[in-house]
């Protein structure tokens, strides 16, 4: 909220869900927002002077334009009564907030409502209700319950209607039938979502809407939802909802620039533009990687983080949750559209909020490039190397300096690189790096190995910030090494073993069989020989070598086990219970970051890792 604030956000909407929770108290996710969790999140934006909009969806989980699926308890209600819920609900949540002292400065009455809400639809929802009675009616009356409740305990709340898909026919037919019905609100509130239908969602088009709003209805305007993908890259492992280049601005932070400050030049063409939320601009992943989606979705499951948990089943569709008969849950698939990278810093488009009413002009970016030399060299006397180094040759970049690494060399042009930075920089420069193999006249194999200048880490770190104190973006860093030739030893080459511990045991609730496995012991020994047998290339390699990351990321392909990757491994082993049925554990890698578990280790050395055993049924006699 913090940074929120200190970037010149001065309004944030919440969604508000109903009773997001299955029969056994677990949530649906999407950050299991009930009231309480709603209040508090309220309360934090209002501690930084923040005002505050609720965006209730009268649903117990998302409700959007083909998904509007009425709160379980309301379920069945006639017409009347589902009217006084509405108006009881809505009237309770109002007064709860000024208990706690928490201001409601715009209350959003449905989410999306094109087509309908609260169930009431027509049809397969394609068709539009607004223009058929009863249907218009019906929805216009639960819209003014919720209207009363909120002009009958806060007077001062700007009440909105929300609807997507810009087009001004649809549009103006809707305003038109809650002016028809006597409907109380103050705001036409729209998503907009240049990647979703050009034709409605430019500019000009919102431009228009919103002076009809002005102009016919007298209604002021807001822009509910809105973004811009900065990457298309997945970050989570949770397919990204816009995953393709969209055309009309660039794909990346400064297109995020460009498509909201575009959009705020058409808001503000009319005086009753009020301004827009960007959604959802903090979604970032639980945890980075593509390859975490199994991890994402368990915190999806249990904390309620993803975008929608496997306990929603049941009262969320299956068409929304489910593939091909799996969960599809779980993660996020906004990722790539929020305004802090996978790794939560924010990008761009943030800095431009205080600018966005006075005019911005985004500072140029910079890119510094490194100067890495060889200042002195030792144990190269007497030995007669072909090509061999020498002292000031520069060093390639990327065999020293990660991409991350060289990610803190970008920067407002001419400014100074902080000491937080070229600390980053420094940490991530390789030292002990070893040369490829050079040969003397006689054929003999050696190598360098590079060293930071110094003789220890402080004194390393000391001796390149002195090199590069007062160093500004797009000036030229200076990294100096050492290098020490070394003869290449005659090793022999071994294969790593692999131990396997099971952290987990699922499928013996209701099962009895001879011997099953449990938590902490080994996986069975004919299943770990064909685990063994899948990696056997990839850990062969010289004795006492420490085996390296992209071996490690050889491993990650090669291991079986790995979720929507090589599968899962199947065990060979059959239990037979005393009904005739029939069991083999599945094996599923659990060791999130192999490398991470085996920090260090060298050819020869156990590779330890973790795998879950389920029990899965094979058939019946």
């Amino acid at each position: 909220m913090k940074v929120l604030s200190d970037a010149g956000v001065n309004y944030i909407r919440i969604r508000l869900w109903v009773d997001p929770y299955n029969a056994a108290g677990q949530s649906y996710g999407g950050g299991i927002d009930d009231e309480a969790t709603v209040l508090q999140i309220a309360k934090d934006a209002k501690k930084y002077g923040m005002k505050v909009l609720i965006g209730l969806h009268y649903s117990d989980f998302w409700a959007d334009p083909a998904t509007q699926i009425i709160p379980k308890q309301w379920k069945g209600l006639s017409d009347e009564d589902l009217n006084t819920e509405v108006y009881l609900y809505t009237k309770k949540l109002v007064n709860d907030f000024k208990q706690a002292g928490v201001t409601i400065d715009m209350a959003q009455l449905g989410n999306e409502i094109t087509k309908g809400m609260l169930g009431v639809r027509m049809g397969n929802g394609d068709i539009n209700v607004w223009k058929n009675e009863p249907y218009d009616t019906k929805l216009t009356n639960l819209l003014k319950s919720a209207s009363q409740a909120f002009r009958e305990s806060s007077k001062d709340t700007q009440l909105a209607v929300h609807i997507e898909t810009p087009n001004m026919y649809n549009y103006d037919l809707i305003m038109n039938s809650l002016k028809t019905h006597c409907m109380d609100y103050d705001v036409l509130a729209s998503s907009y979502y240049p990647f979703w239908g050009w034709g409605g969602n430019n500019p000009d088009n919102i431009a228009n809407i919103e002076k009809m709003a002005k102009d016919k209805y007298g209604k002021k305007f807001v822009i509910a939802e809105t973004g811009w993908p900065f990457t298309l890259q997945n970050s989570d492992g949770t397919p990204n909802n816009i995953s393709y280049d969209p055309g009309h601005y660039q794909v990346g932070p400064q297109g995020q620039v460009d498509e909201m400050s575009a959009m705020y030049k058409a808001i503000l063409s009319n005086d009753n533009g009020l301004g827009a939320f960007y959604w959802e601009l903090a979604w970032i992943p639980v945890k980075a990687g593509w390859d975490n989606w199994q991890y994402n979705k368990l915190m999806g499951d249990v904390a309620g983080t993803g975008w929608a948990s496997i306990t929603s089943r049941g009262y969320y569709p299956d068409s929304k949750i489910m593939y091909e008969g799996k969960s599809a849950s779980g993660g996020t698939s906004w990722d790539n559209n929020t305004l802090f990278d996978d790794q939560g810093h924010p990008l761009q488009l943030l800095m431009m909020y205080k600018g966005f009413l006075n005019g911005y002009e985004s500072p140029a970016n910079v890119t510094s490039s490194a100067d890495i030399r060889v200042t002195k060299i030792f144990n190269n006397d007497n030995v007669n190397l072909v090509n061999p180094l020498k002292i000031n040759d520069q060093l390639n970049v990327s065999d020293f300096l990660s991409d991350s690494g060289q990610e803190y060399l970008n920067g407002i042009t001419g400014t100074k690189i902080s000491d937080a930075s070229l600390k980053a920089i420094f940490n991530d420069l390789q030292d002990r790096k070893q040369s490829k193999t050079y040969t003397d006249k006689d054929g003999n194999k050696y190598h360098y190995e590079f060293w930071l200048d110094g003789q220890t880490t402080a004194e390393k770190l000391n001796n390149f910030l002195k090199l590069n104190s007062g160093m500004k973006y797009g000036e030229t860093l200076k990294v100096n090494y050492t290098a020490t030739l070394v003869k290449d030893k005659e090793v022999p080459t071994v294969t790593s073993p692999v131990h396997v511990t099971l952290n987990k045991v699922y499928g013996l609730n209701n099962v009895t069989i001879d011997s099953p496995l449990t938590v902490g012991e080994s996986m069975l020994a004919e299943d770990l020989a064909n685990v063994q047998k899948a990696v056997n290339n990839v850990l062969t390699g010289a004795q006492g070598t420490t085996i390296s990351g992209e071996t490690f990321k050889n491993l990650q392909k090669a291991i079986p086990g790995v979720y929507n990757a090589t599968g899962a491994l199947e065990g060979i082993k059959v239990y037979t219970t005393d009904t005739g049925n029939h069991y083999i554990y599945e094996y599923w890698l659990t060791t999130d970051d192999i490398q991470g578990a085996n920090k260090d280790v060298k050819f020869g050395d156990p590779i330890n890792v973790t795998y879950s055993a389920s029990l899965k049924w094979v058939k019946t006699a």
